[in-house]
């Protein structure tokens, strides 16, 4: 009985560890970020995602805003290097709001379940 609580306990811990980023901020699991901005209409927002993920991350608009001209996540470079753009609409004559949602997901690193670290960014703009 005690072998097979050793190595349960072994087994979970080596499916733990083999979850684990290679990223330098050593974090685990799933986190929410949110950002709350003021821009002008007419102007452009730029957010760089590296510092939210590692190498081997992907990142999707999951929840659009509603009026915009451009709102894209282009990737600058190789790896993981996915920056944000948000440019609003030219004319607004009354303030607006206008929310979007990104995820940077974790690599599936070539397993057959893929780890499940993730955030998500909910950006919230405020159009004058």
């Amino acid at each position: 009985m005690k072998r097979f609580l050793f190595f349960s306990a072994l087994v979970s811990a080596v499916a733990l560890l083999s979850c684990s980023k290679q990223g330098d901020h050593g974090y685990h699991g799933s986190r929410s970020v949110t950002i709350d901005t003021t821009i002008a209409s007419g102007t452009q927002y730029v957010l760089d995602l590296k510092t939210y993920g590692d190498a081997d991350d992907v990142a999707a608009i999951k929840t659009q805003a509603a009026n915009y001209t451009t709102s894209e996540i282009i990737n600058t470079g190789s790896g993981f290097s996915a920056v944000y753009h948000f440019s609003a609409i030219a004319d607004v004559k009354n303030p607006t709001t206008q929310q979007v949602v990104i995820s940077v997901t974790e690599g599936n690193h070539g397993q057959s379940r893929p780890c499940k670290d993730s955030t998500l960014i909910t950006i919230n703009f405020k159009v004058q």
